[in-house]
């Protein structure tokens, strides 16, 4: 037996259970402990698409439910399993869901944990595999196969997956090179290596024809701790506990239609039982489909919405192996979807398009959103594209979500401050196409900021702001808004002048100091007095007849922005004259 020293952090233990288990809810593994669907079922869940019959699958050899305990050994139960992913684990891996195969625990593929479990002890006899043993030409432990047979309804087969492994990158160049193979086997097909039924093995780099090992990934990537040319560098080990994962790879090879083939997905421990591999098979994703469509817009800030008169949708077919003779690949706008012919540029739609022998793909054809004028609902245009491949026809459908584009209208709430506290003016925008995925718009104001609202704090007066907001479209508009600020006046001070008064009399001078934030003073005198100059100033003259009372003399002052203060007060005490009353 061999061993190597291995330096690894210390993990919280890990307890295989054959329930879901999962990373931060981004990454979940059901492990074949609590899968009861045979092989069979299994496979028809979790990999077959379209195009393709299925038929005596098996499991490292048995066609038991994945559950049973007839398994032997038992252990075998938790090297294959289910899987998705949501969030940042998707975005990573590039696949959603599938098959999850692996030369120990599947579930200890989400990290923190350590994927590096001999699961039988190595050379057990259960264990190896020899269509393994050719490709890492060493003994094959902890093996877990899984194979059927099959028929396809056109002449290729596909399907798509990711290679990772705890083998990178310390371990490139050596002995420990874990065996994966995607092995092929079937009428027409003569791989020549040695393979089980003279099989071919299809998992191979992309644009080459070396296979897909940890040796081949290393020559390539080895050092790498970015994107490589075939594989990425998991750091930080967020969410997947291998040290290194492929990008998304497609396997394709060519078939007859209707013959019966073989599909066989082996993985295995070359040289020992430790530091694990696994494989991601992507779901629903082995099909016998000749011709598959894909969209991008020419506007990312769209997100999904081809959006009428703002760019462009590209519309490419293509297909996993090329063909020795022009495919003739025929359109038309399917009438289940709620947009039409008038909704699109070209008109009138091409009705078939070539994909030329050798070819991979098709031109691209450029799909408008003919901006009608017309308040619509959001619309969904699908293209149907038909081929015939061994007298099966297939037909492909392409969904674009088209939505109008309504114009913009701007508008920012005027405010008014007068407790000296700053001011939040916010941008309101209707219409326009917002920026996706965010939902926003991008805005500018005369202030510079480029912020949906802004906290200002103007000084005494009426402030001019204004605003422009631009959508995804380039459409753009503006609206001005303003601040009034002002303050509340008031007086520590009292108002000076006599407060006995003997009338009749002329001319008596009533004064208040200056109250900040007054631009108007509001008077009041008592009954038969009359203000004659300064009513609306800081000082006043008021004259007092014989028939004035006594009372009280106020002033407040006012603000033109926030209205008067409280009052301030002078009581006045009048009397007759008496050398008036008795003169002649």
């Amino acid at each position: 037996m061999k061993f190597r020293v291995l330096f690894v952090p210390v993990l919280i233990a890990f307890m295989v259970t054959g329930i879901t288990t999962e990373s931060l809810s981004q990454l979940s593994v059901n492990t074949g402990t609590a899968i009861s669907l045979t092989p069979q079922q299994f496979v028809q869940t979790y990999l077959v698409g379209t195009g393709v019959t299925i038929s005596n699958a098996l499991y490292n050899g048995s066609s038991e439910p994945l559950n049973s305990s007839l398994r032997t050994p038992p252990k075998y139960r938790d090297q294959i399993g289910s899987f998705t992913t949501t969030g940042g684990a998707q975005t990573e891996l590039g696949i959603s869901g599938g098959v999850i195969m692996s030369s120990g625990y599947v579930a200890k593929a989400i990290a923190p944990n350590n994927p590096s479990d001999d699961m039988e002890g190595t050379n057990s006899p259960f264990e190896s595999d020899p269509d393994l043993y050719i490709l890492a030409n060493k003994e094959i432990n902890d093996k877990s196969v899984l194979e059927f047979d099959f028929v396809p309804e056109t002449d290729v087969i596909t399907f798509r997956y990711v290679f990772s492994s705890l083998e990178f990158d310390n371990y490139c160049g050596s002995n420990y090179n874990d065996a994966f193979g995607l092995f092929l086997s079937g009428p027409g097909i003569a791989g020549g290596q040695g393979f089980t039924n003279n099989a071919v093995n299809i998992a191979v780099l992309p644009e080459t024809i070396a296979y897909v090992t940890i040796a081949n990934v290393c020559a390539a990537d080895n050092g790498n701790t970015g994107k490589g040319t075939y594989s990425w560098w998991n750091a930080a080990k967020t969410y997947f506990s291998y040290n290194r994962l492929t990008y998304v790879l497609t396997a394709s090879y060519p078939v007859t239609c209707n013959q019966t083939y073989h599909m066989k997905f082996a993985i295995g421990d070359a040289y020992d039982g430790i530091l694990d591999s696994g494989v991601f098979l992507e779901q629903n994703s082995f099909s016998s489909n000749s011709v598959m469509g894909s969209t991008s817009l020419s506007n990312p800030l769209t997100g999904q919405y081809l959006v009428e008169g703002c760019g462009t949708a590209t519309l490419i077919y293509s297909v996993a192996q090329t063909h020795p003779t022009n495919l003739t690949i025929y359109l038309s706008i399917d009438p289940l979807g709620t947009a039409n012919q008038a909704d699109i540029l070209p008109n009138p739609f091409p009705t078939e398009i070539v994909l030329p022998a050798y070819s991979i793909q098709t031109a691209p054809i450029l799909i408008q959103a003919v901006s009608d004028g017309l308040t619509e609902p959001v619309e969904t245009l699908i293209i149907d594209a038909t081929t015939t491949t061994c007298n099966v026809t297939n037909t492909e459908t392409t969904e674009m979500t088209i939505k109008d584009v309504t114009p913009m209208v701007i508008s920012a709430v005027n405010k008014t401050i007068c407790d000296g506290t700053p001011a939040v003016l916010t941008a309101v925008v209707t219409g326009g196409q917002p920026i996706l995925p965010a939902s926003t718009f991008n805005y500018l104001w005369n202030t510079t900021a480029t912020t949906q609202s802004i906290t200002v704090s103007p000084p005494l007066g009426h402030t001019v702001y204004s605003v422009t907001a631009t959508d995804a479209c380039g459409q753009a508009g503006s609206t001005a808004t303003y601040v009034d600020s002002g303050i509340i006046p008031a007086s520590t001070s009292p108002i000076t002048g006599i407060n006995t008064v003997c009338t009749p009399v002329t001319g008596v001078t009533y004064s208040i100091p200056p109250m900040t934030g007054a631009d108007s003073y509001i008077w009041t005198v008592p009954a038969g007095a009359a203000i004659t100059s300064g009513g609306s100033t800081n000082t006043i003259t008021v004259d007092f007849s014989i028939s004035s009372v006594s009372g009280v003399i106020t002033d407040k002052g006012t603000n033109s922005i926030c209205g008067p203060g409280q009052p301030v007060s002078l009581a006045i005490n009048v009397a007759p004259n008496p050398q008036a009353a008795g003169s002649i």
